[in-house]
């Protein structure tokens, strides 16, 4: 059997070596069309693991106290437990807190119930299929400013599909831009639970003063803004003696919630003549909604607005690029207001560029190992042509076990640029020798192929079935590792079958036109 490998290989490869222009023009060609089959695969920027959790967080308005939001989250938890009982275990519901992905929230605005679902081997419906039910159960739930339905995941922290940061000096003109981003992704079919982050604070009394009027009135601003605030907070006036105890004695206004306003408006101020003044005379006054918090990234104000898609209608990318192309006019018509698109495409993007960095000072460090090692800096070069045919079967691979191209694919590319350069540098090293031996260039050639024939297959063979199992799932399918598997065991496959049969054709080729350059 062993004979009749080797024969049948030799002829092959002797018929390779005859038409070895064709030999490469194939390989490029397959090249080609294994890059633009990425798009087919489609492209799931994080795959991870399954976790059997479902959050439902919830935010009311922030003048809701924590009975008011309780009676909300209570009317979630009845939802939640009204789901059929073969795809839940348990319910927990929390008033007053939330985790989102990037913090912990506790105030009395918000809630969040947690689903705790049967494995998805034992459960009939995905965890997508349950979430949808349960929107659709709070679809009519009053009160609630904004709900989210979160699937934890295991893999690296991301943003959300669709994110995108309003950025600018006010709030009130970025209050406006995000409610138009907002309104643009309802339009967009498939982008769900929309949110974000601003929040309105609770009510505040603000006094303006008017410059003009305290100047002429004989008051400066600092001592206005001194008066109030002694007025609210208090002053000590001094301090009396119980028993050991030393009591502070402080002085300020009595203030109602009722005439609070008009108090204020009738306060006296003894100018730099002595004489008093009203402050409503030098003042303005009005109840406005304060700031909840004030986020900032980049060192500039900040409201970030984020929404999940349903990937059976579109995708993350879809979405994304569909919302900037609906919002290139916003810069125009809110000037001094920019958009920032990040979320999960964006550090895809980046991790992304991170490893194709990463993967070129891997190919350099090992053409410059190598070019010391053969002495030559063309004979490197057929040994990384290699790469390509691991990328080959890499795309094989996720076709295969039809699986999208991942972040996790890309780690998998990477580890076999180390991989399948071996059997390159083992067959241009014994050519080389034989050469030395002067068998002529065909035998040299043919004779490498030949004896290293069974040493490369074996290699390779053990290699895959080491990651056989991973990559068909023995004892459970992982979305995580099934593909980095699948992706060395078809890439080392199709690499070490091309490397058997190309890498001699393109050594013949070098030496052609080494030879053409002797007779010139």
């Amino acid at each position: 059997m062993h004979l009749y490998s080797v024969r049948s290989y030799t002829k092959l490869l002797v018929k390779t070596l005859r038409h070895r222009y064709i030999a490469i023009a194939i390989v490029l060609v397959l090249l080609v069309s294994s890059g633009s089959m990425i798009p087919f695969l489609g492209v799931d920027m994080f795959a991870d693991e399954e976790v059997p959790i479902l959050m439902v967080q919830v935010r009311t308005p922030v003048s809701n106290n924590l009975e008011a939001t309780d009676l909300i989250i209570r009317q979630i938890e009845a939802a939640a437990l009204s789901l059929p009982r073969e795809d839940i275990i348990n319910v927990v519901a929390t008033t007053g807190f939330i985790e989102t992905r990037d913090d912990a929230i506790t105030k009395t605005s918000v809630g969040q119930v947690v689903l705790e679902l049967v494995k998805n081997t034992k459960r009939k419906r995905s965890i997508k299929q349950i979430k949808d039910e349960l929107r659709q159960k709070c679809k009519n739930i009053s009160g609630i400013e904004s709900i989210n339905f979160e699937v934890p995941m295991s893999g690296p922290p991301v943003g959300a599909p669709v994110e995108l940061k309003v950025q600018g000096r006010y709030f009130e003109e970025m209050v406006k831009v995000k409610e138009v981003v907002k309104n643009e992704l309802r339009q967009i079919d498939g982008v769900v639970d929309i949110r974000d982050d601003w929040e309105e604070g609770k009510m505040e009394l603000k006094v303006r003063v008017n410059p003009e009027a305290a100047y002429n009135a004989g008051l400066e601003p600092a001592q206005i803004a001194w008066t109030v605030r002694q007025a609210f907070e208090g002053q000590v006036a001094t301090v009396f003696k119980d028993a050991d105890d030393e009591v502070d004695v402080v002085v300020k206004m009595a203030t109602t919630q009722e005439n609070q306003l008009d108090q204020l408006a009738n306060l006296k101020l003894t100018n730099r003549f002595g004489r008093r003044v009203a402050l409503k005379d030098v003042a303005e006054f009005s109840l406005e909604p304060g700031y909840s918090k004030i986020e900032r990234f980049d060192f500039e104000r900040t409201i970030t607005i984020s929404a999940d898609v349903d990937e059976s209608k579109i995708t993350g990318v879809e979405a994304n690029n569909i919302l900037r192309e609906k919002l290139k006019y916003i810069p125009q018509s809110f000037p001094g207001n920019n958009l920032d698109y990040r979320g999960e495409f964006d550090e895809f993007k980046k991790s992304l560029d991170n490893l194709v960095q990463l993967l070129l000072i891997g190919v350099f460090i090992i053409f410059m190992i190598l070019g010391a090692q053969f002495h030559s800096f063309i004979q490197p070069l057929i040994i990384l042509f290699t790469i390509p045919f691991g990328f080959i079967g890499a795309v094989v691979g996720l076709l295969v076990i039809n699986a999208p191209f991942s972040i996790t694919a890309m780690y998998a590319i990477i580890a076999l640029t180390g991989i399948v350069v071996n059997n390159a540098i083992v067959l241009i090293d014994f050519t080389n020798r034989y050469r030395e031996e002067e068998r002529g260039r065909w035998k040299s050639i043919i004779d490498a192929g030949r004896i290293r024939l069974r040493p490369i297959f074996l290699t390779s063979i053990t290699t895959v079935l080491g990651l056989l199992p991973m990559g068909l799932g023995l004892g459970g399918k992982s979305p995580l590792w099934a593909p980095m598997a699948s992706t060395i065991i078809w890439g080392l496959m199709v690499s070490t079958i091309l490397t058997l049969f190309i890498i001699p054709a393109l050594y013949a080729i070098v030496d052609d036109i080494r030879l053409r350059k002797v007779k010139a």
